[in-house]
């Protein structure tokens, strides 16, 4: 029917190796811990190499004066979050599920080489992100990123009414046609 693998249990993370084509099928008792283990078949040395851990790893950092040290990697990977960037970073992430972006990093470009005073402008930006989906949400802003989110993937967005009466001059600044639904 098919290539019969050789099966292995293990009930405990310290597992002794058996010597190829050995059979154990009782409990092993290793340094005063007893571990169930049941084994059938054969292993290749590459099989052997891939079920047990050959070399010792080190589960707690070093101990100076009774205060526990940092791993080395204790700083921050830099992102245009964090750190200062010398020109605006276009970002474009995924729009996520049921999402589109109606925009792309060429629209972005083009629209900022429309700005007059683009070098004042963008000081103290870092990033201007076409960032992932979410109701109700066109956009939004951190110090030095700002974000515009996808759209639903129908390009027809229904908000609530909140929304719409909050929005209803920049809605009508950019000749957005709205129009009411039968639920309000």
């Amino acid at each position: 029917m098919g290539i019969k693998r050789p099966s292995l249990s293990v009930r405990f993370t310290f597992c002794p190796v058996f010597p190829v084509g050995e059979t154990q099928s009782e409990p092993a008792v290793t340094g005063g811990v007893q571990v169930n283990v049941e084994f059938r078949g054969e292993f290749s040395e590459e099989a052997r190499c891939a079920v047990f851990r050959t070399s010792h790893r080190k589960s707690a950092p070093r101990v100076v004066n009774g205060k526990v040290q940092r791993k080395n990697r204790s700083a921050l990977t830099p992102t245009y979050f964090n750190t200062p960037q010398a020109t605006p970073v276009i970002d474009r992430l995924k729009p996520g599920f049921g999402y589109r972006h109606i925009l792309k990093k060429k629209d972005v470009l083009a629209f900022i080489e429309l700005l007059p005073d683009w070098k004042e402008l963008s000081k103290g930006l870092n990033a201007v992100l076409l960032a992932s989906g979410e109701d109700n949400t066109a956009g939004w802003h951190r110090p030095g990123v700002v974000a515009v989110c996808a759209w639903d993937r129908g390009l027809w967005n229904e908000v609530y009414k909140y929304f719409f009466d909050a929005h209803r001059d920049f809605l009508a600044k950019l000749e957005v046609p709205c129009e009411e639904t039968p639920d309000g």
